[in-house]
């Protein structure tokens, strides 16, 4: 486990090192637009066809390029978009807390400072614990006895596959709850909270209130629920696709250009090895 976060540590130096961390704004600005155009492109089908199949494929193609604006803002949110602060904390605001109403100091919070140096390390990395309500290892479901060991070991896989469609909405109220917190606490700057409360306000009107003008309000929230819904299955689909196709089995595959770093099966065998993959990956 040492190891692995001393490697981490090293590959971030030797990214600095030969330039790879360089911003690559325009890419980045372009790749998001056109995910936004995707995802609204999406609802807009959903919208004016009818029928079970063009509803399923619209709605299929919204999540897709919704996951794009999501994934492409958290590129803003390490503030590896632009060199200007500005811009990254912009589009952070709009691709989290506008976008899909998730508080951005939530984010910044539990995944750049507490996830981020040392993502996925189990027993280090507190963003990969799912305990109390699923066991990830043998280990977990040891230590627990009586009617918590009778539901990890019988009962948590068919729970899971539902639980899935909650991660938005836990995700959102875990927002809400961190940033009432940080408005309440005495003292300090909170310039950026206010924000971020304005945006996640803001997210509410243009998802919610407004359509409820044109629609049905119950049609409304349906919609809602279904588009957060299929974003968690989104991000697990695309852990699941990550782990069945690992490139040369490595624990550590790297997206430089996102900052993002996914753990796979064998260890690394040296910051050589580390440091080819990311030079592929940075030049995309």
């Amino acid at each position: 486990m040492n190891r692995s976060i001393e490697l981490l540590a090293e590959l971030r130096e030797q990214i600095i090192a030969r330039g790879w961390n360089r911003k690559a704004t325009g890419r980045v600005v372009a790749e998001l637009l056109v995910n936004l155009v995707v995802a609204l492109a999406g609802i807009w089908m959903f919208v004016v066809f009818h029928g079970l199949v063009l509803c399923t494929f619209a709605i299929l193609i919204s999540t897709a390029g919704s996951m794009g604006v999501a994934t492409n803002t958290h590129t803003s949110s390490h503030y590896a978009t632009s060199r200007k602060r500005w811009i990254n904390e912009l589009l952070t605001f709009f691709g989290y807390p506008i976008f899909v109403g998730m508080s951005a100091c939530y984010w910044w919070h539990k995944h750049v400072v507490v996830h981020h140096p040392a993502p996925n390390v189990i027993g280090v990395d507190g963003d990969v614990d799912l305990l109390p309500w699923f066991a990830r290892t043998r280990e977990e479901v040891l230590r627990t006895s009586g009617g918590r060991r009778i539901y990890h070991e019988k009962l948590q896989g068919l729970v899971f596959p539902l639980a899935i469609a909650l991660i938005g909405f836990n995700m959102q109220a875990a927002g809400w709850g961190s940033l009432v917190r940080s408005l309440r606490r005495a003292g300090g700057q909170k310039k950026k909270e206010w924000i971020d409360l304005g945006s996640v306000i803001l997210h509410y009107v243009i998802w919610l209130a407004i359509p409820m003008a044109f629609f049905p309000p119950m049609h409304v929230v349906g919609f809602y629920c279904l588009r957060i819904g299929l974003m968690g299955y989104a991000v697990f689909a695309r852990c699941w696709l990550q782990d069945i196709f690992p490139r040369k089995q490595l624990v550590l595959v790297v997206r430089v250009r996102t900052a993002t770093m996914y753990f796979f099966r064998r260890p690394p065998q040296s910051i050589s090895e580390l440091a080819w993959w990311a030079g592929f990956y940075a030049r995309g």
